[in-house]
């Protein structure tokens, strides 16, 4: 009885915490589009990417990490993974990461991520034209973060990762600190996890100019559901809400065709964004995947449109031992 009451506590915090970060959620619409450090959004796994991102309330996978560091609770074992990502206009990314359980409640973790923008043709505007110079410039991100992970009941993990953020645009940088918390709840019903993040909580530490313009990062609210509807279906569901852009739901699903193969598929609701009208219009939003495991490896592919602005693809290697 002891024992349940405590669980019933740890629920209520969990609602709690939900209502209040709802009411911190109504605040931020007036900051919408002044945005800046964007990358944070990037979420750098193929399984989350083939997904749709809604990875919020998964637990025990590294594809969780970067949405809610509460899902790497209870990863068993030792885990490296490296992710490799083409972007737009020849632009591409990638990442590393690393997870470390000390024991059954405790689990730690580092992330390295870059994104290199390409090349572009510098560009100087006279009495309202476009005058090209001949020279080019490159913009880059970088991100580095530690996280940790700890249980508190049978009903509750909880999670926090600090990040570093360095901008580069030509000769000119600027970097940002930032904290994510999330929380996994695991109910009776043990097919059911529940997941909530507040993402992105920080500030910029130096600036692009002289003038210190200010900068703000791309603060996050997210509630994530998964399902797993059969030994061999994964039901997952996404809400989120960030500073700059309106609600965004995800829907995916996973389904293991073998023990050793899994197919995937997702939808993002902010499809419309990427709508010019073209012939790949109607693809916007959708992502697909596959996974394969073989001993201690596992390969993930992801593909996700962006309509006629075109596709991007993500490919994670990872190692467990």
């Amino acid at each position: 009885m002891q024992a349940r009451s405590k669980q019933s506590f740890y629920a209520a915090v969990l609602i709690s915490i939900i209502l209040i970060s709802t009411q911190y959620l109504g605040a931020i619409n007036e900051d919408a589009g002044r945005s800046g450090f964007n990358t944070l959004k990037l979420v750098y796994s193929g399984r989350a990417h083939a997904l749709a991102q809604a990875v919020t309330g998964i637990s025990g996978d590294i594809s969780g990490l970067q949405s809610n560091p509460a899902s790497i609770r209870v990863i068993g074992g030792r885990i490296v993974s490296s992710t490799f990502m083409n972007h737009f206009v020849g632009g591409g990314g990638g990442s590393v990461q690393f997870i470390q359980p000390q024991d059954n409640n405790l689990t730690y973790a580092a992330h390295f991520s870059y994104l290199d923008f390409g090349t572009m043709d510098r560009t100087l505007v006279t009495n309202g034209d476009l005058i090209e110079t001949g020279e080019t410039f490159g913009a880059y991100d970088l991100i580095a973060g530690i996280a940790v992970a700890t249980y508190i009941s049978n009903m509750i993990d909880v999670g926090g990762a600090l990040k570093y953020i360095h901008s580069a645009i030509d000769d000119v940088s600027a970097s940002a600190l930032a904290l994510d918390l999330g929380v996994i709840h695991h109910p009776e019903n043990e097919r059911i996890k529940i997941g909530l993040a507040l993402r992105n909580i920080g500030a910029q530490l130096t600036h692009y100019s002289n003038s210190k313009y200010k900068e703000t990062l791309p603060f996050t609210y997210a509630t994530g559901f998964t399902y797993q509807a059969s030994n061999e279906l994964l039901l997952l569901a996404d809400l989120s809400k960030s500073r700059g852009q309106g609600f965004v739901g995800k829907l995916a699903t996973e389904y293991a065709v073998h023990p050793a193969f899994d197919l995937r598929l997702g939808f993002r609701t902010n499809a419309s964004d990427w709508k010019a009208g073209g012939t790949w219009s109607w693809t916007s939003g959708l992502s697909a995947g596959a996974g394969w495991n073989y001993r201690d490896w596992k390969i993930d592919y992801s593909i996700s449109s962006y309509g006629d602005l075109g596709s991007v693809n993500q490919l994670t290697l990872q190692y467990h031992f």
